[in-house]
C-alpha cells in the first residue's frame, strides 16, 4: 500500500483533480437523485384479477379459481396462495420467495395464466396481472374533481386529466375513483316485445349481426385501385335504434320501435362524496425509481393549466400530497445532520485545535458527496433510511481522518515537513485505520443477507453506512493526507508575517513515548491516573462491570417498553373504514358513512373529508371485507395540530358508538408493511370444520382481556376476519324440463333475469368521443 500512496503525493494534480470532479458529481447526483418517504422496494407479490361478470362466488371458485391454482403450483419459488372469490369476478394473490426474480415471477404467472384460460367459461373476460409495490398502495396524490356541473361534464374533464397526466413520464398510473362507466341502454316495453312476438334472443342476435367490423377489401378498376369500406360498427344511438330485428315483407321493426334508447350510466354501486358534494377523484401513482417531489410538481402543473379550460361549475382539490411530507421529513434530516455534523466539529475542535479541526470537516461533505454519488450510480434513491443512515455515519466516518491528522500534527511538532508528516502519517495508520472501519462494516453487513420484506426494507440503511465508510476511507488515507501536504503556508508569507507553523517547531523536541502522562496536569493527568489505578485491580474492575451490567438488564426488565417493529411517525391521512353487515343498499351504506363522517368533521385538525363506497373496498387485500364505506381525513400542517397518533384516538373515541356498524380508524403503516398485530391463519380440507375454529378464535379475541394498571381492559382491538359474510340471497332455480316444454332454454331464463337486475348484455361500442369501449344493454 505504501507504493499507492507514494504515486498519489507524486501525481498530487491527478488526485486533486478527482477530487474536484468527485465533488462536482456528488454535488449534481444530490440535486437529482430521486426523493421519496420511504425505499421503493420490489415486494414479492402478484395479483391476479379473475372478471367474469354476472358470477356467483362458488361458481367462481369452482370455474375460476381451481383450474388457475392447478396452474399456479408449478410456478418456481411460490410461497404462498391465497384466494378470494366475490360477485362477478376472483382474486388470487401469490406470495413469491424474496429472492425470487419478481419481474421473471410476472412473466411465469402470465404463462400459467395463458394455459389456465382454455379452462375458463366462455364469456369470461381477460384475466388481469398485476405486479404489487408498496409505493403504489397509496397514490402520491389524488386530484378531486367536484362541484354543481352535470355528471357527465365531470366524468369526461376527468378522463381527460386521466389522460394528460398518463403522459407524465414518472407517473404510472392515474386511476378514477367515484366515476361510473357510460352505458347505452336500451329500455323495452315487455309488453311490446311480445306483441311483436319477438324474445330477447332474437334482439341480440339482431344487434351482434349489425355491430360487425366488415372488411371488404378493395376494386381495382380500369382507372385505378379503389379500397372499399363498409361501415358495420354502431357509432350512436342512433345507430342501434334503426337495427331492424323483424323484416315482414314492408314491415320492418327496429329497435327503436321496441322501446327508448339513451346513453347513460351504469346503475350506482358506490358514491364518492367530498366535502359533502359528489366527486370523482383522480389517484395518481409513481413510477419505481422516479422522482416523487418532481412527478407531483409537473402533475400540480398539468391540473392548474387543464383547469383553466375547464367551466366555472368544475372546481378540483389535491389530496394526498406525499411530496409535502417527503419535503418535511428530507428536510428535518438534513437539519439534524447538519447539526450533527456542527456537533462533530466543534468536539474535534476542543480536541485538536482550529487548523487541524479545519482538515477533519473537509471529509464530512466530502465523503458524503461521493456516497451521493454512489447511490445515483447504483440505482438508489433519497429516503429516510437512507438519511438515517448518513446521521449514524457521521460520528463514524470522521475516525480514519482524525487519526492520520492527529498523527501527522505529531511528526510536524517533532520538526518534520509538512508533506513528509502526512506522507508517513498516511502509511502509518493505513492498516489501523482499514482495521477499523472494517470492524465496523463487518457489524452491518450480515443485514445485507436478511431475507424478507422487512430486510429488502432495512438494508438502504447499512448498504448507506458502507458506501459512507468506504468513501471517508478513500478520503482519509489519499485525498486528506494530499490535501494536507498542500496547504501549508509558504515559506515567504511565514517570515513577513512571522508566522509559526507546526512544522517549524526546534530541532529538539520530547517525543509522546518518553513523557509520563501521570506527572502532567490537567484532564488527561486525571484520566491517566484513574487508570493506573484500575489496571492495578482487574478483578474489581471485572466485578464492579458485572454489577453494572447486571443493574441495567434488572431496570430495562422493570420498565417494560413497549415494542414496536417500526417507529410510529406522523401522517397527514387517516382512514376510517366503516364495517357492517347485511342487505344494505348503497343509498343505505353511504347514510350510514355520512353520520360517520358528521360525527368527526367538526374536530379542528381536520382540513378535508373524503366518503367512499362501493364493492371494490371489501376487495382490498388490506381491508376487511365487510368494510362498506370509508372515510378518508387530511389533516391540516403538523406545526398547527398534535401529532397524528393523538388525533386517531380521538376520532376513535368519537365514532366508537355508532349504531349497526363497527368504525375502524387507521394510519398508515411506516416502514415495511407486516400488518396487524396478531395474525392466525387456519387451514383445512374440511370447509365446516375450518369455518367452526375460525368463529372460535374469533369469540377468543372479542373476550380476551388484560389487566392494565389494575383494569380489566379488551386485549385486541379492530378485530376482523375472512369469514363467509351472512346475508340473504335469492337463488332461483330453472326446471329445465318444464322450461324445455315451453320452448325455453336456460339462458334464456337467465336473460329474463337480467333484464330486471343489471340489464342484458347485447354487444359493445365504441363512439368517437369515448377512448373505451362502452356497454350496450338491454332492460
Amino acid at each position: 500500500m505504501n507504493g499507492l500512496i507514494d504515486a498519489a503525493f507524486s501525481h498530487t494534480r491527478v488526485v486533486m483533480t478527482a477530487l474536484i470532479v468527485m465533488i462536482i458529481f456528488g454535488v449534481n447526483s444530490f440535486n437529482t437523485i430521486p426523493r421519496e418517504a420511504e425505499p421503493d422496494i420490489p415486494a414479492p407479490f402478484i395479483l391476479v384479477t379473475l372478471p367474469l361478470p354476472g358470477v356467483s362466488p362458488e361458481d367462481g371458485e369452482r370455474l375460476l379459481i381451481r383450474p388457475t391454482e392447478l396452474e399456479f403450483q408449478s410456478i418456481e419459488g411460490l410461497k404462498q396462495m391465497d384466494s378470494l372469490a366475490f360477485d362477478g369476478a376472483a382474486q388470487i394473490i401469490l406470495e413469491f420467495l424474496t429472492t425470487v426474480d419478481v419481474d421473471q415471477a410476472v412473466l411465469d404467472v402470465r404463462e400459467a395464466v395463458d394455459r389456465a384460460k382454455a379452462e375458463y367459461p366462455s364469456n369470461a373476460e381477460e384475466p388481469v396481472v398485476t405486479e404489487f409495490n408498496l409505493q403504489n398502495e397509496f397514490p402520491i396524490l389524488t386530484v378531486m374533481l367536484f362541484g354543481d356541473a352535470p355528471e357527465r361534464a365531470v366524468y369526461q374533464t376527468a378522463k381527460a386529466l386521466q389522460d394528460k397526466l398518463d403522459s407524465i413520464s414518472g407517473v404510472l398510473d392515474a386511476r378514477l375513483s367515484g366515476a361510473r362507466e357510460e352505458l347505452l341502454e336500451v329500455i323495452i316495453d315487455p309488453k311490446v316485445l311480445e306483441s311483436f312476438n319477438l324474445t330477447e334472443v332474437e334482439v341480440i342476435n339482431a344487434v351482434s349481426a349489425n355491430n360487425q367490423l366488415v372488411t371488404a377489401g378493395s376494386i381495382n378498376l380500369a382507372d385505378g385501385r379503389f379500397a372499399i369500406k363498409a361501415p358495420g360498427l354502431i357509432k350512436t344511438a342512433a345507430d342501434l335504434m334503426s337495427i331492424p330485428v323483424r323484416v315482414n315483407g314492408d314491415n320492418v321493426v327496429t329497435i327503436g320501435d321496441l322501446g327508448e334508447v339513451r346513453r347513460t350510466f351504469k346503475d350506482r354501486d358506490g358514491y364518492a362524496l367530498f366535502n359533502g358534494q359528489p366527486a370523482i377523484g383522480v389517484e395518481i401513482s409513481k413510477r419505481a425509481g422516479a422522482n416523487i417531489v418532481e412527478t407531483i410538481e409537473e402533475a400540480r402543473a398539468v391540473v392548474k393549466r387543464e383547469a383553466a379550460l375547464w367551466p366555472a361549475t368544475i372546481r378540483y382539490e389535491f389530496l394526498s400530497d406525499q411530496s409535502v411530507s417527503v419535503k418535511d421529513n428530507l428536510q428535518g434530516l438534513t437539519s439534524s445532520i447538519v447539526t450533527a455534523i456542527l456537533l462533530v466539529m466543534i468536539v474535534i475542535v476542543a480536541a485538536l485545535g482550529l487548523r487541524s479541526a479545519v482538515m477533519v470537516g473537509v471529509a464530512i461533505p466530502t465523503s458524503f458527496l461521493i456516497s451521493f454519488l454512489l447511490l445515483t450510480v447504483f440505482g438508489y434513491t433519497l429516503n429516510m433510511m437512507v438519511m438515517f443512515g448518513l446521521i449514524l455515519s457521521v460520528g463514524m466516518l470522521v475516525d480514519g481522518a482524525i487519526v492520520i491528522v492527529e498523527y501527522a500534527d505529531r511528526r510536524m511538532a517533532e520538526g518534520a515537513p509538512r508533506r513528509l508528516a502526512y506522507a508517513e502519517a498516511s502509511k502509518r495508520m493505513f492498516w489501523p485505520v482499514v482495521t477499523s472501519t472494517a470492524t465496523t462494516l463487518a457489524a452491518f453487513i450480515p443485514f445485507l443477507f436478511w431475507q424478507s420484506m422487512p430486510g429488502e426494507f432495512m438494508k438502504y440503511l447499512p448498504l448507506t453506512l458502507i458506501f459512507v465508510l468506504l468513501s471517508s476511507l478513500v478520503v482519509a488515507l489519499i485525498f486528506l493526507p494530499v490535501l494536507g501536504g498542500l496547504l501549508g503556508l509558504p515559506d515567504w508569507m511565514k517570515k513577513k508575517f512571522n508566522i509559526k507553523g507546526k512544522s517549524d517547531a526546534p530541532t529538539k523536541q520530547l517525543l509522546v513515548d518518553e513523557v509520563d502522562p501521570t506527572t502532567l496536569d490537567g484532564p488527561v493527568a486525571i484520566y491517566a491516573r484513574f487508570l493506573t489505578r484500575l489496571v492495578r485491580r482487574p478483578l474489581l474492575v471485572l466485578l464492579a462491570a458485572g454489577i453494572l451490567v447486571s443493574i441495567c438488564l434488572a431496570l430495562f426488565i422493570r420498565a417494560a417498553p413497549d415494542v414496536e417493529f417500526f417507529i410510529r411517525s406522523d401522517d397527514e391521512q387517516l382512514n376510517l373504514l366503516v364495517l357492517g353487515r347485511g342487505n344494505m343498499s348503497e343509498q343505505q351504506k353511504i347514510e350510514i358513512v355520512k353520520e360517520v363522517s358528521a360525527r368527526i368533521e367538526d374536530h379542528p385538525a381536520i382540513e378535508h373529508l373524503y366518503l367512499q363506497t362501493g364493492p371494490a373496498l371489501g376487495r382490498d387485500r388490506d381491508v376487511p371485507a365487510e368494510t362498506i364505506g370509508q372515510v378518508g381525513v387530511d389533516l391540516i400542517g403538523y406545526t398547527e395540530r398534535e401529532h397524528s397518533s393523538i388525533i386517531l384516538e380521538q376520532l376513535r373515541d368519537l365514532v366508537q358508538d355508532v349504531p349497526g356498524v363497527i368504525v375502524e380508524v387507521r394510519q398508515r403503516e411506516s416502514g415495511p408493511p407486516v400488518g396487524k398485530d396478531v395474525q392466525v391463519e387456519i387451514s383445512s380440507v374440511d370447509f365446516d370444520a375450518m369455518v367452526r375454529a375460525a368463529k372460535k378464535v374469533r369469540a377468543y379475541a372479542d373476550a380476551a382481556n388484560l389487566t392494565v394498571n389494575g383494569q380489566e381492559v379488551p386485549a385486541y382491538m379492530d378485530q376482523e376476519d375472512t369469514l363467509p359474510l351472512p346475508g340473504i340471497e335469492w337463488s332461483v332455480e330453472v326446471d329445465r324440463e318444464l322450461a324445455g316444454r315451453y320452448g325455453l332454454s336456460v339462458q334464456q331464463a337467465g336473460g329474463v333475469l337480467q333484464f330486471v337486475t343489471d340489464g342484458l348484455l347485447l354487444d359493445k361500442y365504441r363512439p368517437d368521443d369515448a377512448d373505451d369501449e362502452i356497454d350496450i344493454r338491454i332492460r
